[in-house]
């Protein structure tokens, strides 16, 4: 018979289950459980076979009631069949083997033989006299027994069903079956399932009356059901990972930031009436944070006479669920199509979603769908490429999130079933990332009054009412439509803009209407392009078409009358890498001028080559032409990369008769990442030579350029210069100063803890420290990204506790962080611990706890009862150990500290 590692029996509380049972060694006893594994079955097997032998006998009474003969009569002539006689023989055969298991499974477990005792197991509610002459009355309740068995679909294990077994039939507890099937049977199915539930139990033929073809083994005692794939429900599958869940526990910005951004320019000349230093010029941009709200200022000062300026203030509120920014002050008008934006005073509210969710996909994720009859392998292929490669059951399946590139991609499903037989579905898709997600809006409206710009700060008098706001929204996953309004005074423009992702490939529209006192006009933009991408996932060719379009009144306002000179351009464009090294592109346009304006028209013709892995060349010719005038110019250009982090390149473009050479070479990221430059030109009128010098330190940015002017002979100098700029940051939270490079994003400001008072302390690798100029500024931490922070100390004593040694920060708008670097809790502390009677306490996990505050501190204890725990401080101690069936407690003071390891030796417990 054989074993079912699924199955389980309900059995009661084990007499022999004391603590004076006998215990075997490991492997002994792994090898009697397996052999107990093997027995259970033989007793699953009596238990069945005493339940059909009293099945069987019931059967004998009533067909002897029902012919009006005695039981005897009818179990000899069931004797006499050679067939029934060969059974039990049989039966009384598995009897014998099963005695002879039992009888060693008792010896080897000190288990009584009587636990074995098929009779009990067969748990019957009913005596049936059948070995005496005399008829007896008809039982009162047919012989049950109560079983859990494995339900699997198509061999996948699902889980357990308990059943009964009456007269051999068995019945099953819906409310189960429903509860396993609930991911695999389509919602449909399941309400058929469940309005059938209502009985409590139900057989094989109900779940076949329902379509799920169902086998039911009662000698393995298994329940196998075959869900076809029309009953299945549909399971999603995501091949790219678009919106990570960034989890973790992240340190709190401080309640009050604030930094200044100082970027400041000093130039010299060297020659001229202008001889000599230029007055300063310093921009400064002062933002931060308090209790959640950020606000930021835009200032600047000129020394050459108009001084102090303010050109911008701004508070900013994010709401991070809804990705949703809204900005109140100066602010600048998000836009769309032809709309115009400006400085206006007044409330912008928008989605901005790249800047508060920047993990999340706003493009369309991609969408197909694939059913299977039979357990198949399946290879999901994008542009050539594997993607996944998955083993599937038989069922629906939706994809979802392909990694699809601009332009045209190419999807196929390659379904491999267990009889090697392939099949191969393809369909073309094409992307841009202009499209957005089905019922997902990009929008943004802004209110408020137009201003100025004035010698001292914005001028707020005689400003105009200006409204502007658009709304996209992805209407399905290959159409986006959107539409725009602007309202400046009494003029406006109101647009219109579509983008369709089709099998051809990208078609895209923006229509608008202008309107005012002075008169109204229309502007039209349209395009087409289709890229085809080649099986290695890179654009083999792409080309495409567009056309624009203005009437003469175009864009006229109540305070400016426009005076279109163009009617419009019609362009085309083609490209193609020819193979790995090369690539050829020609593009074309035609300008269609009004009046009396010339039309005009340019053709050009691209190639590229990379020769080997280091130098390209590249060329590039074209055409200008009117009904007067035409010229050819050429230019051409071989550049050199030298390793990473060098590069050179030499150029010449004819029309001009110019010809220049340049080079860059530049170092290591973070602080003291560093860059030099140089530059010859050279052309039919002047030359020029140029040098460069920039160093990002730990306190600040310094760049240094040096510009020399000649005639085309380089005889006569006609203009030289020098200029100096220097960047750098000021932070403050929470208390703590920093000075540091320029804040981008967010800050964060490092210092060390009292007890590492005097060394340097390293934060993220190379991006700042602290030393001779206070604490470190981190001025780098992305919005709305997760950041790890790496902590190192120069010299850290020899067993100081730094915990982590990794900070995690999520930086909102203009937040700073006060970090501190080390704790008072930072002991590593060593001992022995011993019980009562001054044995080992060997093996046993416990927490130290301190009394003052109940911090807890997880050990461990060794086999000589050896621990070692970190991050303990000052103050009393106790670690309580589970030493069963007593509890030993251990207490020590770390009140009196020295080195940063503490060695206490035996530490003897009492019992609790």
């Amino acid at each position: 018979m054989a074993v079912n590692k699924n199955h389980k029996r309900q059995t009661k509380s084990r007499p022999w289950d004391t603590p004076t049972a006998v215990k075997r060694s490991g492997g002994t006893r792994r090898l009697l459980m397996g052999t107990a594994a093997c027995v259970a079955n033989f007793m699953v097997f009596d238990a069945a076979m005493a339940a059909s032998t009293a099945a069987v006998d019931a059967a004998i009474f009533e067909t002897a009631a029902a012919v009006g003969t005695s039981a005897a009569d009818i179990e000899n002539a069931y004797a006499n069949n050679p067939n029934f006689t060969s059974r039990a023989q049989e039966r009384a055969r598995q009897r014998n083997a099963n005695s002879e298991g039992y009888e060693w499974l008792s010896r080897n477990m000190d288990v009584p033989l009587s636990y074995f005792d098929p009779v009990q197991l067969a748990q019957t509610t009913t005596t049936l006299p059948l070995r005496s002459s005399t008829a007896a009355p008809r039982p009162n309740a047919p012989l049950e027994t109560e079983i859990s068995v494995p339900l699997s679909e198509r061999g996948r294990y699902l889980g357990d069903v308990p059943i009964i077994v009456r007269v051999d039939i068995p019945y099953f507890e819906a409310a189960r079956i429903a509860e396993l099937l609930k991911d695999v049977i389509s919602p449909t199915a399941a309400e058929r399932l469940k309005a059938l539930g209502q009985r409590g139990r139900i057989s094989v033929g109900d779940l076949r009356a329902l379509g799920i073809s169902t086998v039911w083994d009662p000698g393995l005692l298994t329940l196998d059901v075959v869900v076809t794939a029309s009953d299945k429900t549909a399971r999603d599958i995501e091949l790219a990972e678009n919106e990570r869940t960034e989890r973790g526990t992240f340190t709190r910005p401080a309640k009050f930031a604030l930094f200044t951004n100082l970027r400041s320019s000093l130039d010299y000349n060297h020659l001229g009436a202008a001889q000599g230093l230029n007055d300063p010029y310093v921009d400064a941009y002062v933002g931060g944070r308090i209790l959640g709200v950020a606000f930021e200022n835009e200032l600047s000062y000129d020394s050459s006479g108009f001084g102090f300026r303010r050109n911008a203030s701004r508070i900013v509120l994010d709401n991070e669920r809804t990705a949703t920014r809204t900005i109140i002050g100066d602010v600048r008008p998000q836009v769309r199509g032809y709309q115009y934006g400006g400085d206006v005073l007044g409330v912008s509210i928008f989605s901005a979603y790249q800047s508060i969710q920047p993990l999340r996909n706003l493009r369309p994720r991609g969408e197909g769908s694939f059913s299977l009859n039979d357990p198949s392998n399946v290879d999901i292929v994008v542009n050539g490429q594997v993607v996944r490669r998955l083993r599937l059951d038989s069922g629906t399946y939706n994809l979802k999130d392909f990694s699809f590139l601009d332009g045209q991609n190419r999807v196929s499903f390659v379904v491999e079933d267990r009889t090697g037989r392939r099949e191969l579905a393809k369909f073309d898709v094409f992307f841009t990332r202009e499209l957005l997600d089905p019922k997902l809006n990009e929008w943004a409206l802004t209110i408020g009054s137009t201003t100025a710009r004035g010698l001292r700060g914005p001028i707020y008098d005689n400003g105009q009412a200006y409204a502007a706001g658009f709304l996209r929204r992805g209407m399905s996953q290959s159409i986006t439509m959107g539409g725009n309004l602007l309202i400046e005074g009494h003029s406006g423009i109101a647009g219109w803009e579509a983008v369709f992702g089709t099998k051809l490939g990208i078609l895209s529209w923006d229509v608008a209407r202008s309107f005012s006192q002075n008169g109204n006009g229309n502007a039209l933009n349209l395009s087409f392009q289709r890229s085809n991408n080649n099986q290695s996932g890179e654009q083999g060719s792409t080309w495409g078409l567009a056309a624009s379009a203005k009437t003469i009144n175009f864009g006229t306002t109540d305070d400016q009358i426009t005076n279109n000179q163009d009617i419009g351009t019609a362009s085309a464009f083609w490209s193609r890498n020819l193979n790995s090294r090369s690539n050829l592109s020609l593009d074309a346009s035609y300008n269609f001028a009004r009046d009396r304006n010339l039309d005009n028209w340019t053709l050009r013709m691209g190639y590229g080559h990379r020769m080997g892995n280091n130098i390209g060349l590249s060329a590039d010719v074209s055409y200008n032409a009117n009904r007067f005038t035409d010229n050819v110019t050429f230019r051409l250009q071989l550049s050199k990369q030298f390793g990473r982090n060098g590069n050179a390149s030499a150029a010449y473009e004819s029309r001009d008769s110019r010809y220049s050479l340049n080079a860059q070479r530049s170092g290591q990221g973070g602080f003291g990442a560093w860059s030099v430059s140089g530059n010859v030109d050279c052309s039919r009128n002047a030359s020029g030579l140029n040098a460069g010098a920039f160093l990002a330190a730990n306190r600040g940015e310094v760049g240094l350029s040096h510009s020399t002017s000649f005639s085309s002979d380089f005889q006569t100098k006609t203009d030289e210069r020098s200029s100096l700029r220097f960047a750098t940051s000021l932070g403050f939270a929470d208390g703590a100063f920093a000075w540091g490079k320029p804040v981008t994003g967010g800050f964060a400001i490092a210092r060390p803890h009292s007890s590492l008072r005097g060394r340097k302390v390293v934060i993220d690798g190379a991006n700042g420290s602290s030393r001779f100029f206070g604490p470190a500024l981190v001025s780098n931490l992305p919005n709305y990204s997760r950041r790890d922070l790496a902590v190192d100390v120069e010299n850290l004593p020899a067993g100081y506790d730094l915990g982590a040694g990794s900070i995690s920060v999520r930086a909102p708008y203009n937040a700073g962080y006060r970090l501190v670097v080390g704790s008072a809790d930072n002991l590593t502390v060593i001992g022995r611990a011993l019980n009562e009677l001054g044995l080992p306490i060997s093996f046993v996990s416990a927490k130290a706890k301190r009394r003052s505050d109940g911090k807890e501190v997880e050990l461990f204890t060794n086999a000589n009862g050896i621990f070692a725990a970190n991050g303990l401080g000052p103050g009393a101690w106790d670690i309580s150990f589970n030493t069963e069936p007593e509890t030993t407690k251990i207490s020590f003071d770390l009140n009196n500290i020295g080195d940063a390891t503490r060695r206490l030796g035996d530490l003897r417990g009492t019992v609790e």
